[in-house]
């Protein structure tokens, strides 16, 4: 597979890390089933192994069935992100990296009102403050 921004790259692997999970271990290649059992922060370091099954053929097929099953624990992003590098339809690598900047953007307004959020707490902290010192 080529090379993804770190987001993607994060998001595939959990993605794959879930569909080796829901996967017997009969139906995957060789090189998946030792790690079919590892933990998601221990997929990390094998990436490489990972993504690299997204070019596999006759995977892809089958992570498009399970995706469409929705059986699945993830979220919608990663799904769609997932689904995206299985299905390789015109100008997948955009949209690959499209998906990146997109939620990059998506997460700012969320910081935006968990800021906005903390100052508010710290009013309403500060008001008790004051109530106590009255008190």
């Amino acid at each position: 597979m080529q090379d993804v921004s770190e987001d993607v790259a994060r998001a595939l692997t959990r993605g794959l890390g879930a569909f080796l999970k829901a996967t017997r271990a009969q139906e995957l290649p060789a090189n998946l089933r030792p790690i079919r059992s590892f933990a998601p922060k221990a997929l990390a370091s094998h990436r490489k192994t990972l993504l690299a099954a997204l070019d596999d053929d006759s995977i892809r097929p089958r992570i498009i069935e399970w995706l469409d099953e929705k059986q699945h624990p993830l979220s919608k992003a990663d799904a769609a992100m997932l689904r995206i590098a299985a299905e390789r339809s015109d100008g997948w690598e955009k949209q690959l990296s499209g998906s990146a900047g997109e939620k990059r953007a998506a997460s700012k307004p969320k910081t935006d009102k968990a800021e906005s959020l903390a100052a508010a707490l710290e009013r309403e902290k500060e008001k008790g403050r004051k109530a106590r010192q009255d008190a």
